[in-house]
This record gives structure tokens, sequence and C-alpha cells, in this order.
């Protein structure tokens, strides 16, 4: 005898099933409640978005999910290579404070490979060489101390 797969349902209720025969979905309600859930959404984003400005993370991309600071402006190449430098140290001293550090080495790796292409484009060979150092670095702490993760 095999037995039917459950219907899957998207609630927390856990007599939905019941709610569901005796009050169907229907395309109108479905609607508002996809409306609903993108306002919820848009208020707990504002939230948090708050909550990382007073911590001192200051204009963040949150839907993106990721903490990069966005620049006031645009920039010269010299303060975009500034710019990119203090985000790479910004993620390597987040992987210490997170569960998963995994997200924030790849990011500060990704930060230091594009200061390290800029730093080329530039001609500067000796920040070239020191970010090149750096990244080594990060990549040796990592692999040493989170390579559990």
């Amino acid at each position: 005898m095999s037995r039917r797969p459950r219907k899957f349902t998207l609630s927390f209720d856990p007599k939905a099933e019941a709610l569901e025969k005796r009050y169907p979905i229907t395309p109108a309600s479905r609607d508002l409640t996809v409306a609903a859930t993108v306002a919820q959404l848009r208020s707990m984003e504002e939230t948090v978005r708050a909550a990382l400005e007073r911590q001192g993370f200051g204009n963040t991309d949150i839907m993106a999910g990721i903490t990069w600071e966005k620049p006031a402006g645009p920039m010269t190449d010299k303060e975009r290579l500034a710019w990119l430098e203090s985000q790479a140290e910004k993620f390597y001293d987040l992987m210490y404070d997170s569960r998963s550090p995994s997200f924030e080495y790849r990011e500060s790796k990704e930060a230091f490979e594009n200061a390290i292409a800029l730093a080329r484009k530039l001609g500067l060979e000796e920040k070239m060489t020191e970010l090149s150092k750096r990244l080594e670095h990060v990549k040796a702490v990592y692999c040493k101390q989170f390579s559990g993760f």
C-alpha cells in the first residue's frame, strides 16, 4: 500500500489544510496575500537598514544581502582604491564575529582582488604588492582558523 504524498502548504497554521478546504485560495486573495507580504518585507527592510546604520555600517544594500558600504558619490580611481581596501579590511574583521565566516571571506577576497586589479590599472606596483600580500594573509588565516565552516 503506497502512501500519498502530503499536500505542501505555505502556512504556519497547523489547521491550514482544513481552512484551505473551507476557504479556497482564489487569485484575488492570493494577490492580496502577496501584496501584504511585500509590504511586510519593506517594513522589515527599513527596520534592518536603520539598525545597521546605528551600528556604523552606513548606507547598505540590504535586499542584495550584503553589507558593502555604498560610496557617497562619484570617486576618482585612487579614492575607489582606498574604498575597496577599507571594504576588504572591514569584511576581514567581520570574519571573526561571524558564525559562518565564508561569506565575509568571499567578500573580503573579492574586494582585495578588485583593489589589486585597480592598482595594476593605475600602475601602482608597490600598492599592488602590498594588497597581494594582505590577500595571501587573509587566505592563510581563513584556511588555518576557519576551514571547518
